[in-house]
């Protein structure tokens, strides 16, 4: 065989050769690439389920504590002046004579508020009521005081007494304001006599005067 027909054959054997290797890589690469459309139809995905979320329900609004408002379950404490002032079945002086016994009970602000309201309903004959509690020191100071200051207001023929008996008391705590006043109506009384005589007796001079 000559060296031609030799070369011939090795380069038919060699592009059959390599014609068979492009056939076998085509057909592989073809069956590796499955369309997916396919892969789904043959083999079904299955929906995996999501664990439940853990979602709080909101909680409802809390009752409001009955402390919350005071108003609610505290009752308002009982005001004795107004309480006395506001009863209908009272006439003038009977109102004086409650505020009176309510004095004792009250703050010493309120006190002198209380004798205020006596003072204001008090006329020439219901004073005396009261000017003789004074006198004796039977009532709580700032209502004494709220009470002698609506004296000095009065007719002579109330006040000079109510001053001559409050005098006499060195120890009475409206004994200095007394003898002020007298002093600047009548002066000294002679020494050894009462005020409340020194008082009597001026007047009776005063009057004979008259």
């Amino acid at each position: 065989m000559s060296n031609k027909k030799m070369l011939a054959v090795i380069l038919g054997l060699f592009s059959a050769t390599v014609a068979l290797l492009a056939f076998l890589l085509f057909f592989t690469k073809e069956e590796s690439q499955t369309p997916e459309h396919s892969t789904q139809a043959l083999s079904p995905k299955k929906e995996i389920p999501s664990s439940p979320r853990n979602v709080q329900e909101p909680l409802p609004p809390p009752a409001p504590s009955p402390q919350a408002n005071p108003a609610v379950n505290q009752i308002a404490p009982a005001d004795p002046i107004s309480d006395v002032l506001s009863n209908t079945s009272l006439d003038f002086t009977g109102v004086v004579n409650k505020l009176l016994e309510t004095l004792p009970r009250l703050a010493p602000e309120r006190q002198a508020e209380a004798a205020h309201h006596i003072s204001n309903l008090s006329d020439d004959t219901t004073c005396p009521t009261w000017s003789r509690l004074v006198a004796s020191n039977s009532l709580p100071q700032p209502a004494a005081e709220v009470l002698f200051n609506d004296m000095l207001n009065r007719p002579h023929d109330l006040l000079m007494p109510f001053l001559g008996a409050i005098a006499d008391q060195p120890v009475h705590p409206l004994h200095k304001d007394s003898t002020d006043v007298l002093e600047t109506l009548f002066g000294q009384p002679p020494q050894g006599t009462p005020w409340s005589a020194w008082v009597k007796t001026s007047l009776l001079q005063d009057g004979n005067k008259k």
